[in-house]
């Protein structure tokens, strides 16, 4: 049995309906269905039922098709395709239904509701490709054609090859290897961005792709990108580095570059999200390109707690000690912020969470020569 505070999500699914996931909470409800509100507790993805409860289905409508090269028109086996948006739903979902082609490049997914000639486009399904190790572009948002009806739909997608890079990751002092997140974006000003899907809509949100393209052990990766001027980007995934480094040797990136603050590549890569950038020119004709990159491990210094009276404190909440983005709680009176650039500018905030809560922002700028710092923490007003 479950409690009347309890959740139960369950799933419907097969039997030529749409697949579905309901919220059942463990009570009765009055109105039998409830939807999330912006300023309710519950979750505002779909509706709450109670536990006594009726539910609709609705009919399935079957997708299928074949994945191919746009050039041979060769099957391509083992490529994921996954639902990237259902129609009438506000949110991603990417993984809802997940299949692979297979060895002549077929595909079938079940469980997506029809949706008829005429319907916005922002009402339509989706799906989502993602080619694995092959050379070739993944794309979140193939929308499938519009149908009337309940027939099966027909949607073959056919994929222009990539070149594929392949690098390795290294910190520039010891020559170690760095285990990163890899990233990578053309230009816009690129004109081959015309001959790919994900690339051409306009659109500059960066597909989530943590899963997919990373450094090994060893700090070896590889990623596809297109022919032309683009750029690769790596998000360590522990350490402390500096953020931006190669950033300078990129003059898309210099200051005036962006158009109406608008960003310059066709994903938004935002240089200091990631520690490591390197511009890439791929000449036409190219299969493979060799990448090196590397990754700064900067400046360290010892920041020291002491409140108004020059007390030494601990147990203090740090934002921006192991990295830009990054927090930390100190057992000491003092902590190592690392990741440093000499003159450039490292937001620190520092808390002691207690009845009298004090706490300190500054706007750290590391000097030549400098070894350490003192922060003053002073109760809120």
């Amino acid at each position: 049995g479950f409690g009347a505070d309890d959740l139960i999500l369950m799933e419907v699914s097969g039997g030529g309906v749409v697949k579905s996931t309901l919220h059942v909470l463990g009570r009765n409800l009055q109105n039998k269905k409830i939807t999330a509100g912006h300023r309710s507790n519950l979750s505002s993805v779909g509706d709450y039922y109670g536990r006594n409860f009726r539910y609709v289905t609705q009919p399935a409508v079957p997708v299928f098709g074949v994945v191919r090269d746009i050039e041979t028109k060769e099957p391509l086996a083992g490529v994921e395709v996954a639902v990237g948006h259902v129609s009438g739903r506000t949110f991603s979902h990417t993984g809802y239904v997940i299949t692979r082609t297979d060895d002549q490049g077929r595909y079938r997914i079940e469980g997506l509701p029809a949706v008829p000639k005429g319907s916005r486009r922002r009402d339509r399904n989706s799906l989502s490709i993602r080619p694995g190790e092959l050379p070739y572009i993944e794309n979140d948002s193939w929308a499938i054609p519009l149908r009337d009806g309940l027939d099966p739909i027909e949607f073959n997608m056919e994929l222009r090859k990539a070149v594929l890079a392949r690098g390795r990751l290294t910190n520039k002092e010891t020559g170690e290897p760095i285990r990163a997140l890899i990233y990578y974006s053309p230009f816009r000003t690129n004109d081959h961005c015309a001959d790919y899907p994900r690339f051409a809509d306009d659109t500059t949100t960066m597909l989530g792709n943590e899963s997919r393209y990373q450094t090994n052990r060893d700090g070896y990766f590889y990623v596809p990108v297109i022919e032309g001027r683009g750029v690769i980007a790596a998000k360590a995934l522990a350490g402390s580095h500096c953020t931006q480094y190669g950033v300078e040797d990129i003059p898309e990136f210099s200051d005036g570059a962006y158009k109406d603050g608008g960003p310059v590549t066709s994903d938004h890569i935002v240089p200091s999200m990631y520690h490591s950038l390197k511009a890439i020119d791929v000449a036409a004709g190219t299969t493979e390109v060799d990448v090196e990159m590397q990754v700064d491990p900067g400046l360290s210094l010892i920041a020291k707690f002491v409140d108004p009276n020059g007390n030494p404190l601990k147990n203090i909440e740090v934002s921006g000690a192991p990295g830009y983005r990054g927090w930390v709680k100190t057992e000491t009176d003092s902590t190592p912020i690392t990741g440093l650039v000499v003159g450039q500018v490292r937001p620190i905030l520092a808390t002691l969470d207690g009845p009298k809560r004090i706490s300190r922002l500054i706007q750290l700028v590391p000097k030549e020569g400098q070894k350490e710092f003192t922060i003053p923490l002073f109760p809120r007003t």
